[in-house]
């Protein structure tokens, strides 16, 4: 069996002042890289560590030497292991948006959602006669960054409508947090396009696959196991062995939740057109339930209502029953650390095996962030912060 060495590869590509690549540039030595990807936030970040004496320059067109890194370049980290099949693999893509006036020379980077930060919108969307959909308000909005939706759901499912959005000189990353908001849907750069995804939370559940774009075949899903136990045989159902990644080094910050610490989850579910209109749905666990603590907590989520009324308290009972099942369910929570793999992606669900408690805790669980660290002395690793998708509560 071959040694696998991690090795990384990190291209800069020169962009002039017109917008057009001018030239690349690889970085041949560093002392750390660190990539950031995470489901709650829209942009992945990255920094870039170099080990230089001075810093790279080049000539410009009037024979003048300037620095040959500058913000708006294009940056690209691959990560991977030099060993039999083994390719690297990009985990970022995106543009410098900082550099160290001074050495040692550092590099921040952030994906092509940067461009929603510096670009603004000002418009008010929607009428009483003619509410607009938050999803054809995403779609311009982002339009205002160079940017484009990736909306994958079916029609309208999930959607909701306004009848009065005034977005005044904001943003587009403002904007987009706003829409966001109000429909409960997260939105993030899609890795290398600049499209953005803006739809429900946990796009690679498998009973609505909203991820990847080119779903197919069920892909096999990656296995992590914490402690030395080998109870369960590495298989998915229905398909071939998914792909083990050996056990996790560090599971200090992982906490397994048994008890349920919620009795009452209340709901307070808003129009989305008239504000001023909103119903209550409460769920409870029942009082002989003697494991559950007595806790509540409330939250607000935003709805297209319809002309019954029960329908409306009905959706703030379903909306409260899952976010209930959600905080009680028996889970781990926190983040473990384990060797790299580039191909492990934020909201992508993995399988999580414990030797500890075998049988209750194993199942499926979303990343709900990667960071991936590398450096020529720590080697390659990735800290991934976990959660329970609601179809495998």
């Amino acid at each position: 069996m071959a040694v696998l060495r991690p090795a990384f590869q990190v291209t800069i590509t020169n962009v002039d002042k017109d917008g057009k690549d001018v030239g690349t540039y690889d970085v041949k030595a560093i002392s750390q890289i660190t990539v950031n990807q995470s489901s709650e936030k829209p942009c992945d970040s990255a920094e870039v560590h170099i080990p230089t004496s001075k810093k790279p320059m080049i000539k410009n067109d009037e024979g003048e030497e300037v620095e040959l890194i500058t913000p708006k370049d294009k940056l690209v980290i691959k990560f991977g292991y030099i060993g039999e099949k083994a390719e690297r693999v990009t985990v970022f893509s995106g543009y410098v948006s900082w550099v160290s006036p001074e050495l040692p020379l550092v590099i921040k980077a952030e994906d092509a959602f940067r461009k929603a930060k510096h670009n603004y919108v000002k418009k008010t969307y929607g009428t009483d006669s003619n509410p607009v959909w938050y999803s054809d308000i995403a779609k311009d909005v982002l339009s205002h960054a160079g940017l484009t939706a990736y909306i994958p759901t079916p029609e309208k499912e999930g959607d909701c409508r306004t009848s009065s959005l005034e977005l005044k000189e904001q943003t587009v990353a403002q904007a987009m947090a706003r829409l966001s908001q109000d429909t409960e849907w997260i939105h993030f750069c899609l890795p290398g396009t600049d499209e953005v995804y803006f739809g429900p939370p946990f796009p690679y559940q498998k009973s609505r696959k909203y991820l990847p774009k080119d779903a197919g075949a069920e892909s096999s899903r990656l296995l992590y196991r914490i402690g030395s136990g080998r109870e369960k045989s590495n298989v998915e159902e229905g398909s071939m062995p998914s792909a083990s990644w050996g056990n996790i080094i560090s599971a200090s910050d992982l906490k397994y939740q048994s008890q349920k610490p919620y009795r009452r989850v209340t709901c307070n579910l808003v129009d989305t057109k008239y504000s001023s209109k909103s119903v209550k749905g409460t769920a409870e666990v029942p009082e002989e339930d003697k494991e559950c603590e007595e806790q509540e907590v409330s939250f607000t989520a935003h709805y297209d209502f319809k002309s019954s009324k029960a329908e409306n308290e009905a959706e703030a009972r379903r909306r409260a029953e899952e976010r209930r099942a959600m905080l009680n369910s028996t889970q781990y929570t926190g983040s473990f650390t384990t060797f790299g793999n580039p191909g492990l992606r934020h909201s992508q669900i993995f399988k999580l095996e414990s030797a500890e408690h075998p049988g209750k805790i194993n199942g499926y669980y979303e990343a709900k962030s990667v960071s991936f660290n590398y450096s020529p002395t720590g080697g390659f690793r990735m800290t991934v912060e976990v959660r329970k998708p609601p179809d495998e509560l």
